[in-house]
C-alpha cells in the first residue's frame, strides 16, 4: 500500500496480481488499486511488445 500512496497502481486479474500480458485474455476483467479506489476494466485487445 506504500507504493499505491506514492502514485503507483496495482493490476489484479482473478485475485492475483498482473505481471505480465501472457496472464490475461480478452474479455477478462481487471481491477486496479489507487490510493483513493479501484478501477475495473475489461480488456477488449491486448498488444504485446515486437508485434
Amino acid at each position: 500500500m506504500n507504493v499505491v500512496k506514492r502514485g503507483y497502481t496495482l493490476t489484479t486479474v482473478n485475485g492475483k496480481l498482473l505481471r505480465s500480458v501472457n496472464e490475461i485474455k480478452t474479455g477478462n476483467t481487471l481491477e486496479t488499486l489507487t490510493s483513493d479506489g479501484v478501477l475495473q476494466s475489461t480488456i477488449t485487445k491486448i498488444k504485446k511488445n515486437h508485434e
